[in-house]
């Protein structure tokens, strides 16, 4: 990579207006990690000459990489428009709408891509976005079609058994994978599709029998793992993360496993165990800077701040347009209070992706411990904390009682959800915009209505990075259901992907109804994870109340007390993002 880069840029001295050769060294400079001077580059080729769709179109992959998913669609807009053939863009254009889970735009453009020409990636895409939107015959009419093209590709009967299982046709979905396991290779992976579709049937023993088949025959195969434990985890098993331990003695220098098993241990609160597993793995493969950085974040979380500094400025060393790494560098010398170091890690964030809510969280508290200004103006507690009363009436007496009644259905797990906020309590495991349910569809009617209301209320200001994406339409980016049990609670967290934010209480225990002196249950707003002791502080904090959705900007720091009772406590949480 590197001597590829010194030819380059030798070619470059010798004609610096060469759009061909800056379009190399962004692609040389992304496949580094140095992400910003990538998109540099990638600007200088177009400015030399804008009529370059494959550059346009390579700009918007790492656009959409970065999260800044309205400048990479406009790039991939560039792209097709300068080619209308390009059935790359398109395609990759219809996978950003997917990640924003926005089916319907996402077919319009992989119906693009397949006119021009088909091929598996687009078709298997299109299937997604149909079975997504409920069209059914269309995916099967595609996959009908395009199983006699490739005949015995893995990715289409993948395809074929998600439509099989959207049916209700577990049985033929079964039966199908069992036949594709006698004849192809990946036999990895087809376990592991045989496993998830157990699992979707509540038959634990097969999903497990599956799985474990699946990282026997594929150790390397991370996906299969964390469902599998996961699946320990619910049912208490003792074998809880011994498959990763497994899978290193095969593959004993593949980092990933080193990383996700650590990640795993963390997330359980075993954080010895992780820095055991961390510090082998260092000393096994070398300096990766993935394994450099989990054992940076290992240190921080002991509060060996001495220890965890070195280490995580060594990652960002490695990849220095690297987000998480430069918000980790900025949480320990925000405890190192170097608040210099501080400003100067989130402002070269803010340049990779100006969009992460979780840099304007962090400026939230360096303003705050450096008593400036900004805090008073980036926060704005008063006017941005809203509580509003759904309009539930209007959708039919009782209809809380009955929202409450579908949602506990959907809690079918009974362990916290890995890597989330919940303590003591459950979240459901899909998008709720996805159930085709009168129940859901009456809830979101009703908080449509709010939604509008509460942006409607607030005045645009293209300095405020909560204020300046304000735009008439919106999309609902994630919708989940959290139950919180006895004793349950949020830990401090952002939403680091949403703009808006905002939670409707569905059920209360009276423990919570009634605590206006203890505020039991409450969301409070301001206090961090970070572990700053006296130099934390609580902003306000919000009684909950039943059929009120309380509306914040996703990149303010909040969390709920704990409560003690029988009963649960039962929630809505929502992110939402400005249409572009």
């Amino acid at each position: 990579m590197q001597g590829a880069e010194r030819i380059c840029r030798a070619e470059l001295e010798r004609d610096p207006r060469s759009p061909d050769i800056l379009h190399l060294l962004a692609l040389i400079s992304k496949e580094s990690g140095r992400l910003l001077r990538s998109l540099e580059f990638f600007e200088l080729s177009l400015k030399v000459s804008s009529r370059q769709p494959v550059v346009w179109s390579n700009k918007a992959n790492l656009l959409r990489s970065l999260g800044r998913i309205e400048e990479a669609d406009q790039s991939y807009e560039q792209a097709v428009r300068l080619m209308p053939n390009f059935r790359d863009a398109w395609q990759n254009r219809g996978a950003l709408e997917l990640d924003r889970d926005c089916p319907e735009k996402a077919v319009r453009w992989f119906e693009k891509a397949q006119k021009i020409e088909a091929n598996v990636t687009s078709t298997t895409s299109l299937v997604e976005s149909y079975l997504s939107l409920g069209s059914n015959d269309k995916a099967s009419r595609l996959l009908a079609k395009m199983k006699k093209k490739w005949v015995g590709d893995l990715s289409l009967l993948v395809g074929e058994v998600r439509l099989l299982m959207s049916r209700g046709q577990h049985a033929k979905a079964i039966a199908n994978l069992e036949q594709a396991l006698k004849t192809h290779p990946n036999k990895g992976f087809i376990c592991y599709q045989l496993g998830l579709v157990y699992l979707a049937e509540s038959k634990i023993s097969q999903a497990s029998e599956w799985l474990e088949q699946a990282v026997s025959i594929s150790p390397d195969l991370i996906d299969a793992h964390r469902v599998l434990n996961n699946v320990y985890r619910e049912s208490d098993d003792p074998r809880f993360l011994l498959s990763y331990a497994e899978a290193i003695t095969k593959l004993p220098r593949y980092a990933p496993l080193y990383h996700n098993l650590a990640s795993a241990y963390l997330s359980v609160g075993e954080v010895e165990v992780a820095g055991e597993c961390l510090s082998k793995a260092v000393e096994e493969i070398g300096r990766n800077p993935y394994l450099v950085h989990g054992l940076g974040v290992f240190w921080l979380r002991q509060g060996e701040l001495k220890k965890a500094a070195p280490l995580l400025k060594e990652s960002l060393v490695q990849l220095p347009d690297s987000v998480r790494f430069l918000i980790d560098n900025a949480n320990v010398n925000l405890r190192l209070e170097d608040y210099k170091a501080v400003d100067s890690l989130l402002d070269h964030a803010r340049r990779v992706e100006p969009n992460n809510q979780e840099i304007w969280a962090y400026y939230s508290v360096l303003w705050r411990l450096t008593d400036t200004d900004r805090y008073e103006w980036l926060n704005q507690y008063e006017e941005f904390i809203q509580q509003v009363e759904l309009p539930f009436n209007e959708c039919s007496e009782g209809y809380l009682e009955t929202l409450k009644t579908y949602l506990v259905g959907l809690h079918t797990t009974s362990k916290d959800p890995l890597d989330q906020s919940v303590r003591n309590g459950t979240q459901s495991l899909d998008n709720l915009w996805r159930h085709k349910s009168p129940i859901i569809d009456k809830f979101r009617q009703s908080l449509d209505q709010s939604i509008k209301g509460y942006i409607g209320s607030l005045k645009k200001d293209d300095s405020h990075p909560f204020l300046k994406p304000i735009k008439d339409s919106y999309r609902i980016s994630g919708a989940w259901s959290v139950k919180l049990n006895n004793g349950g609670f949020h830990s401090n967290h952002v939403h680091p992907r949403g703009w808006l934010s905002c939670c409707t209480y569905v059920s209360l225990p009276e423990t919570v109804r009634d605590s206006e002196t203890t505020q039991d249950g409450w969301i409070k707003f301001g206090e961090t994870s970070l572990g700053l002791g006296t130099r934390e502080k609580i902003a306000c904090s919000i009684k909950p109340r039943e059929g009120v959705c309380v509306f914040f900007p996703s990149f303010f720091w909040h969390g709920t007390n704990s409560f003690s009772s029988t009963k649960s406590r039962l929630t809505i949480p929502i992110d939402i993002d400005p249409d572009s």
